[in-house]
């Protein structure tokens, strides 16, 4: 076994040798494990650093030979030949797939883009660094006065205090940040942050380059963002920079902003999970329990004005056989929507606003989707109309429900969003209220969809304004019928709508709210989940029952403020 191709001797691709020719390992199955051996097999005694898979060492030439695929190691091998694969030759491989790695060392100092633990002396990627998984021997990569440590930034190699390279110190280390897609919405924050709140200015790199980790890359800004670490990026440490990329930044004096929208919001409080945290810090949120009169007096949810001033106002369709809604009459109502080229974004699917921080939503509208694929937008009314009310969202992290799918089709279809910036309330952005876990759905009671699905049944049609549309509860026996949905049904299902061809939710709606009228306010009772077809004879809407899941969603919340 070699190394080649890389920097240092401890790192590069896997070359093996087999009657009589070196080949290539593919990464197929290849993890920690494997690339442990092959590190001691080389003399390393420490191990594996870390794995480097999809060619990051890519070989000179394009004569892939493969002599190994789908290596699997216990561990305790001291050859790699020892371990588990396909057998000499076989593989299913392509260019792209030849397996590297780098191996540990013991030095006093660590390569750029390393981190160095305090004590063993060891050199691990920043990615690895307080991911509840300790990699330094001495497990500092996991303590405490690393993993709590703030974030701050400075700017550093200018002429004066007010330009130079934008640095950040992370779980204790100083670095930098990389300039792809860097644009002046991030260069304000990043400038607002370290109080100054003039014009701010990118500048190429003229300050030298930084000798620490590249800890930031594709960092993207809406603007209301306190700090950069807030804006939309890849995980800490992960990039495909180098310090010649580095952003270098001019940024001017100016007075702070009347609204105070650069102060970041602390919550504190609320440090077990279940139903534990106080209703304080849920009202520090935005949120307020249905069973808490306390929080309820006066109303704080499921509040909207019916005397709004609609600026924008045009008549479109909505909602299979529903109805325009009257803006800002579901201030609670969000949509979850997708990038494309060009920076257009379309609306994905509904959300439901219940705190200044969370929404709720269908579990499979953000099934197999990682977390930047997607932003929330809240205040809007007018798909195609940049409205004053919109407010866009940035994810910081969801919470699929754990048992989605299993058992009965899409079973347990609920998700938590939680945002990386507390959104401020208004006329048109407000949260719903939550029922009480005992509270019944009784039948024939009259409650309210709204969303920018499909306005026509079979056909992918989005609606360009937000539609709404009343419907009834139907009673469990009537949907569990087996001309209906049968055993599909589930106890956290039910159903709503007409056995006739009637009102209906439909494509794009999914995730969006069903809202009955309390003496206390608007009450979130449903989530629109799934059905088939819309509008059709013995096909109504199928609802996620919401006060099924109440347990769930505190204690999910409860998960999440731990991170604040």
């Amino acid at each position: 076994v070699r190394l080649s191709g890389g920097e240092s001797p401890n790192m590069g691709r896997i070359e093996v040798k087999a009657n009589g020719q070196w080949g290539y390992v593919c990464d197929d199955k290849f993890g920690l494990k494997d690339a442990d051996v092959v590190c001691r097999e080389l003399g390393f005694r420490m191990g594996a650093q870390e794995v480097r898979g999809s060619s990051f060492y890519a070989p000179p030439n394009q004569d892939f030979n493969y002599l190994m695929d789908e290596v699997e190691c216990h561990g305790n091998e001291t050859k790699l030949g020892q371990c588990a694969f396909k057998g000499w030759g076989v593989h299913n491989c392509g260019v792209d797939e030849v397996a590297g790695v780098t191996c540990k060392v013991p030095v006093m100092k660590c390569p750029n883009n390393y981190w160095l633990c305090h004590t063993s002396k060891e050199c691990i990627p920043p990615a690895f660094v307080c991911d509840n998984t300790p990699d330094c021997a001495d497990k500092s990569d996991e303590c405490a006065a690393v993993c709590q440590a703030p974030v701050q930034y400075r700017l550093e190699g200018g002429r004066n205090s007010n330009e130079g390279r934008l640095e950040v110190k992370h779980h204790g280390v100083w670095g930098s940040v990389c300039d792809d897609d860097f644009n002046l919405k991030s260069a304000q924050v990043a400038c607002n942050s370290m109080g100054f709140f003039g014009p701010a200015k990118i500048e190429k790199n003229i300050f030298g380059n930084s000798n620490g980790p590249i800890w930031l890359d594709q960092v993207m800004c809406f603007g209301n963002e306190s700090s950069i670490d807030q804006c939309n990026h890849w995980n800490w440490g992960e990039h495909n920079c180098n310090h010649t990329e580095d952003v270098a930044l001019h940024c001017s004096a100016g007075p702070p902003p009347r609204s105070q929208r650069y102060s970041q919001t602390q919550i504190k409080g609320g440090r077990s999970l279940g139903r534990e945290t106080s209703p304080k810090t849920y009202s520090q949120i935005g949120l307020w329990e249905r069973s808490s009169k306390a929080v309820h007096t006066p109303r704080r949810c499921g509040i909207f004005k019916d005397d709004l001033t609609d600026e924008y106002a045009h008549r479109e369709e909505r909602v299979v056989r529903g109805n325009v809604a009257q803006r800002g009459r579901h201030p609670w109502q969000a949509t979850i929507r997708t990038r494309g080229r060009g920076g257009i974004s379309s609306h994905w699917c509904g959300a439901v606003v219940i705190s200044k921080r969370h929404l709720l939503t269908a579990a499979h509208c953000l099934y197999g989707s990682p977390k930047g694929a997607y932003f929330v937008r809240v205040g809007d009314h007018y798909a195609n109309i940049a409205e004053s009310s919109e407010v866009d969202s940035f994810i910081e992290n969801w919470y699929l429900h754990e048992n989605f799918r299993k058992g009965t089709h899409m079973n347990n279809d609920i998700a938590l969003v939680v945002l990386k910036t507390p959104l401020k309330f208004s006329d048109y952005v407000q949260p719903i209220c939550l029922p009480d876990k005992n509270a019944e759905l009784v039948e024939d009671r009259k409650c309210t969809i709204s969303g920018w699905g499909s306005i026509k049944s079979g056909v992918s049609t989005p609606a360009q304004v937000l539609g709404s549309a009343e419907l009834p509860i139907l009673a469990d026996h009537v949907c569990k019928q087996s001309n209906v949905y049968g055993s599909a049904m589930s106890e956290g299902m039910f159903c709503a709508g007409s056995m006739d061809e009637s009102v209906d939710a439909c494509e794009g709606d999914s995730g969006g709210p069903l809202v009955c009228s309390d003496d206390d306010g608007e009450t979130l009772y449903g989530l629109i989940s799934w059905g088939q077809h819309c509008g059709f004879k013995n096909r109504p809407g199928v609802y996620v029952r919401v006060n099924h899941y109440i347990d769930w969603i505190y204690e999910k919340i409860n998960e999440s403020l731990l991170r604040f």
